[in-house]
């Protein structure tokens, strides 16, 4: 018997091994023994993620499995993708707060969602219909809006532009049109402006701090964005031109389609014009923004181009996954 305790393990050790396999760095686990039936169900298929509801699946599988859950969206295209090793679907795996794996996020849509398991053919079939979108400002980040343009001043913010739910946004189902002519060579969007002694509740340290914004660009290399963060600088309670900093970034249209733009604060350059926003401490404070402008620049270019969910996140860029 001393002898056959070894060979015992080995044999062991390969039945079950044999099922597992290494993928992207996940190790993956087939279930291909005999199964009957699998049982899923859906916690909520009508989320408002918009009002805090989440979704997560419940289902016991009795050994280590290697599942894959896809939710897609059917007016948007957008797809969750949910992949992980257990014996079991539950709140703590498998909750999702309405975010995308893709680019484009959901809208108030029908989803299909589609189940399976590594090592069987089964598919398990449901259908999610959100009646709500994520509010992503309520989501550890701080927005200047929630995918409707809700901005967080009382100040006009939409100009020679228009809100519009005729195009398949980047989230949600809201985006902002601008359409820009030959003889224009410079057009003011709107801005986020709060106020005197207001500011968004961002850290002191600019490194932690980024700005991002999604823009359906036109593939026009003769216009772009310009997007300035206006800093009461010091100890002022009110952004002052001549006197305070103009952070500045530039987002050029010369891609096409929709494209998430994100910018760390500390590396973004200040305004060369002393009398707009040249004229400031050149050191970069978020936590003394007051205001965020939306400008174009066009050098002769035409057409019409989009911009959606211009946001703040702290620590890291956006992303719709992550939710």
């Amino acid at each position: 018997m001393k002898f056959l305790t070894p060979a015992l393990l080995i044999i062991i050790f390969y039945l079950s091994s044999c099922h597992k396999t290494e993928i992207q760095g996940m190790e993956v686990y087939a279930l291909n023994e005999d199964i009957d039936k699998i049982s899923i169900e859906v916690s909520n298929d009508k989320p408002d993620f918009g009002a805090g509801d989440s979704v997560y699946f419940v289902g016991n599988f009795e050994k280590l499995t290697t599942v894959s859950i896809e939710i897609t969206g059917r007016v948007s295209g957008a797809v969750k993708k949910i992949q992980l090793n257990a014996d079991e679907l539950n709140q703590n795996n498998s909750i999702w707060f309405g975010g995308s794996s893709t680019l484009i996020g959901f809208q108030k849509e029908l989803c299909d969602v589609q189940i399976s398991f590594v090592g069987t053919e089964i598919i398990i079939k449901r259908e999610i219909e959100i009646v709500g979108i994520t509010n992503f400002d309520h989501k550890n980040t701080i927005g200047l809006e929630s995918n409707g343009f809700e901005t967080n001043s009382s100040s006009e913010f939409f100009k020679n532009c228009t809100k519009v739910d005729d195009f398949i946004a980047a989230q949600g189902n809201v985006s902002v049109k601008v359409p820009y002519e030959v003889n224009n060579p410079y057009l003011f969007l709107g801005e986020d402006n709060l106020g005197s002694g207001n500011f968004y509740n961002l850290p002191i340290d600019p490194k932690r701090v980024w700005f991002n914004i999604y823009v359906f660009g036109t593939g026009d290399a003769n216009a772009r964005m310009f997007i300035e963060f206006k800093e009461a600088d010091q100890d002022n309670l009110a952004y002052q031109n001549g006197r305070d900093d103009g952070v500045q970034a530039f987002i050029p249209l010369s891609h096409q389609g929709w494209q998430l733009f994100s910018f760390r604060y500390s590396d973004l350059g200040f305004s060369s014009v002393s009398a707009f926003g040249g004229s400031g401490n050149k050191t970069h404070e978020p936590a003394k923004i007051q205001m965020t402008t939306y400008n174009l620049e066009n050098n002769g270019g035409e057409g019409v181009f989009y911009f959606d969910l211009p946001i703040y996140t702290i620590d890291h860029p956006f992303d719709s996954n992550n939710y």
